[in-house]
């Protein structure tokens, strides 16, 4: 288990120093192509060259290296509540500004549920912290287990 854990860091290293060379090196390439080709081609094959070197440049801008190259986070379920959070925090605010400029008593409990919402949201995130898919993966299965012990 340790061996696997060891030979997955050295390939999510290996993927990110791929990724720094692809992000920094596509568009150095697509600039030497266009000056290149500006300095010492002919007319009639000039175009051809200057869109791709063109377009090495847009893919980096783009971030198609990140659609290319696998994404290296660990901690999805942190993410996908952090961003849950941040959703509760747009509604917050929407259900205060309503809130602070009505007097409709259902707008304070709409503002009220979404702290609620949100306190529950920072108890799952101190949950999730730091335990990767697997890990939780783990856990539940244990407790499965364990429930199913005690039914018995």
């Amino acid at each position: 288990m340790a061996e696997q854990k060891e030979a997955s860091k050295k390939t999510s290293a290996l993927v990110r120093q791929i990724r720094r060379a692809m992000v920094v090196g596509l568009p150095l390439i697509g600039i030497q192509i266009i000056i290149s080709v500006m300095l010492f081609s002919q007319a009639h094959s000039r175009m051809a060259f200057i869109m791709l070197g063109f377009l090495l440049v847009e893919v980096s801008v783009l971030m198609l290296v990140n659609k290319v190259v696998p994404n290296e986070r660990r901690y999805l379920a942190l993410r996908s509540e952090t961003d849950h959070f941040l959703s509760l925090v747009r509604d917050l605010n929407t259900a205060a500004i309503r809130m602070y400029r009505t007097d409709i008593p259902d707008y304070r409990k709409e503002f009220d549920n979404i702290q609620a919402s949100m306190i529950r949201s920072v108890h799952r995130m101190g949950h999730v912290a730091g335990r990767t898919d697997e890990d939780l993966a783990e856990e539940e299965q244990e407790e499965h287990v364990q429930t199913a012990q005690n039914d018995v």
